[in-house]
């Protein structure tokens, strides 16, 4: 065997070991989490409107919780802001401090709108969430497709919606 068979090798053995370490970690950190068809809720948001799961039926929906207190959550609020003038977004702020603070945390109508204040975290554990940010994207006939945990892009959050609609 030559050098560069031998460091190809390597490089795909190191990549093989971090992948497995990777879905591993992935596989555990989403262990409790919900699969199958999302559990249904209705709610008020918290500008009291009300946001019933069943009418997202027809089309991918994109389900966010954080909390005002989260760093990453933080970070993220731009870009859920631009997804939920473009796909339907609900958000829910679970754990939350103060019911005026996750009033004004984003600066959109359209993402407002859609804000459930959760602050017990009972919505989250229904979805089996021990942590914030998560996501799940449902299909159009309210099946989780995708879950997510930490920071997601928003170009990773529209491609997933995309398939979402496609599967």
């Amino acid at each position: 065997m030559d050098i560069k068979s031998i460091r190809w090798k390597r490089h795909f053995i190191t990549l093989a070991i971090f992948l497995v370490i990777y879905l591993g970690i992935r596989a555990y950190q989403l262990r409790d989490y919900s699969e199958g068809t999302a559990p249904l809720f209705s709610a008020v948001s918290v500008e009291d409107q009300v946001i019933n799961l069943r009418d997202y039926r027809g089309e991918p929906v994109l389900i966010y919780f954080w909390a005002d207190w989260c760093p990453v959550c933080k970070f993220e609020r731009g870009a859920i802001e631009g997804l939920s003038e473009d796909y339907p977004v609900i958000t829910v702020a679970s754990w939350s401090e103060s019911f005026t603070g996750v009033r004004q945390y984003f600066s959109t109508e359209a993402a407002r709108k859609a804000t459930i204040y959760d602050p017990q975290g009972e919505l989250a554990g229904r979805y089996g969430i021990s942590g914030v940010p998560s996501f799940f994207i449902l299909d159009a006939d309210g099946q989780i497709r995708f879950i997510e945990r930490g920071y997601t892009s928003s170009l990773g959050l529209r491609l997933r919606l995309i398939l979402a609609k496609h599967l």
